[in-house]
């Protein structure tokens, strides 16, 4: 019985409105008071799963930023590695961010900030990143750009790359380390690796 002066406030509303908007800018006004009404909506619907996400994030460990030249100049030194790259990672937003590139000169500042995607439609970055996900180590031949930075590694002479991730167990996956090579190491790069990504921890 209620359904008929419910369609009329309705249809009186949505007239007075059609009618107020006699400009583009009062058009823009009235969008733009949507979005917020549905964002504020939306936010306070999920209020208890954004704070557990938020708490779930801010209980993660961080890397020790004060160490990433120290890394990097032990593993091009001990391994002979063209270059180092270490990435900070967020797999809520399936993020890697570069925070900081070395080659055997020293850092290269031209590509920090970059930021490429964990999971990509690349099949062979995708076994990476499980990979990494699952606490190993994988090393392969790199001939194959599969990013903006997978460019500048074959720029760079790389041809063969090793990844660990940051701690270099399963128990958490906050960053990354490739390392880059001119062709295949002669010597056995995991435990470098794993001691590079566990030192990058902080303490």
């Amino acid at each position: 019985m209620n359904e008929e002066p419910q369609k009329l406030d309705a249809n009186n509303t949505l007239t007075q409105v059609l009618g107020y908007v006699n400009s583009p800018f009062k058009l823009f006004a009235i969008v733009i008071m949507a979005v917020l009404a549905f964002s504020g909506y939306f936010v306070w619907q999920n209020q208890g799963f954004l704070i557990q996400a938020y708490e779930k994030k801010q209980s993660l460990p961080v890397m020790n930023s004060s160490k990433y030249e120290d890394v990097s100049k032990m593993l091009i030194k001990s391994t002979g590695a063209t270059l180092v790259a270490i990435f900070e990672v967020d797999l809520m937003l399936n993020t890697r961010t570069l925070v900081r590139f070395y080659d055997k000169d020293g850092r290269i500042k031209t590509m920090d900030g970059y930021k490429t995607p964990l999971l990509t439609n690349n099949d062979s970055a995708n076994k990476d990143a499980i990979a990494l996900m699952a606490g190993q180590v994988p090393c392969h031949e790199y001939t194959v750009p599969r990013s903006i930075l997978g460019i500048f590694y074959i720029d760079k002479g790389v041809n063969y790359i090793c990844r660990v991730s940051v701690p270099s167990s399963p128990n958490a996956f906050i960053g990354q380390i490739t390392v880059g090579f001119d062709k295949k190491p002669t010597i056995e790069m995991e435990n470098y690796l794993r001691i590079a990504g566990d030192d990058l921890m902080m303490n």
